[in-house]
């Protein structure tokens, strides 16, 4: 088992923006764009190889996220 995620107080806030949606805008104009280029393909793996339906991948604005 692993655990996915970015997030510093995992739970407190319930996620409401679509991960890829995020993640994409994030690793194009986000101000930390390294970490954000690697984590989108790997959430479409994650997507593409059916671990999690796409309505369950969730993010902040700011891509934080996390799904064991």
């Amino acid at each position: 088992m692993a655990i996915w995620g970015r997030e510093k107080e995992f739970g407190r806030v319930r996620p409401k923006h679509e991960a890829f949606r995020v993640l994409a805008t994030q690793a194009y104009i986000g101000w930390r764009r390294s970490p954000y280029c690697q984590e989108l393909p790997a959430a479409l793996l994650i997507l593409e190889q059916d671990y999690l339906p796409r309505e369950n991948l969730l993010s902040s604005w700011a891509g934080a996220m996390g799904q064991p």
